[in-house]
């Protein structure tokens, strides 16, 4: 297994967001991939950084989802780690403490964040 000091990775990374805060600021931009129009209940979105990935998401099953994807009106998150048996309680836990204090997607959602849209109408030409 390798060894990763994620202290010593981080260190530089914290003294420039405490330097500029503004550099710990990322937007990440998606775009609508092409989806299948008789099944509403799923969509496609794929990140414009990395556009060989797509997203799936859909409506939450209390307002009809299925339930088989992600989908942004659940805010609530589990998390379940499985260590190795020897593995010392109270390093474990301190992991856990870490990963939900440096989780960037929890902070944000605790925190709140600006949120713009919007939206475009473009007719495909036809065929």
């Amino acid at each position: 297994m390798a060894t990763i000091n994620v202290r010593e990775l981080q260190t530089p990374i914290r003294e420039q967001y405490r330097q500029d805060p503004q550099a710990g600021q990322i937007t990440l931009k998606v775009r609508s991939a092409e989806s299948d129009l008789a099944d509403p209940l799923h969509c496609a979105v794929l990140p414009v950084s990395t556009p060989e990935i797509t997203w799936w998401s859909g409506p939450h099953p209390a307002v009809g989802g299925t339930g088989d994807v992600p989908c942004s009106g659940v805010i609530r998150s589990g998390t379940t780690v499985r260590v190795p048996g020897d593995v010392r309680r109270e390093r474990a836990d301190r992991l856990l403490r870490s990963a939900e204090k440096y989780c960037v997607v929890l902070n944000t959602l605790r925190n709140g964040v600006a949120v713009e849209s919007s939206f475009s109408l473009e007719q495909a030409p036809n065929a």
